[in-house]
């Protein structure tokens, strides 16, 4: 498949190609099978931002602003989130993918679509950790 982009480039031209190679070249396993109450979905791990336990509900934040919910029990997805590198536990709450981290403060965590997650203070050391292991091992620092 031969894709091309003729000049000159705008973000809303560019963006939406870019997103579809990458949906191509991702692996079937690369994603999270999830079970909704009218169907079963995929979420691509590199569109989901967080996910936050609420009562007896899971809701998945999608990058693109959307909420996938369910009732399921956390343990029944967080297994196969917190086994990947990208995703970490920063409260009892909420699970963050840390490539969708902005910005990380004392008491919470900035997401690049502007979502604000809290931080446990128990959990913020290991976090912080995390969160700079992330940064550098990304530039090839580490």
């Amino acid at each position: 498949m031969f894709t091309y982009l003729l000049k000159p480039a705008t973000a809303d031209i560019l963006f939406p190609i870019l997103d579809k190679l990458f949906r191509l070249a991702q692996k079937p396993k690369d994603g999270l099978a999830v079970r909704l109450k009218n169907g079963v979905a995929n979420i691509p791990f590199f569109k989901l931002a967080y996910v936050e336990v609420i009562n007896r509900m899971l809701c998945f934040h999608l990058t693109d602003g959307s909420e996938k919910k369910l009732t399921a029990p956390p343990s029944e997805y967080e297994g196969a989130l917190l086994t990947r590198p990208e995703f970490i536990r920063v409260h009892r709450s909420f699970i963050v993918n840390l490539w969708q981290v902005q910005e990380l403060r004392s008491t919470d965590i900035v997401t690049y679509a502007g979502d604000v997650v809290p931080i446990s203070r128990r959990l913020y050391a290991q976090v912080r950790k995390a969160y700079m292991d992330h940064l550098f091992a990304e530039k090839g620092v580490n």
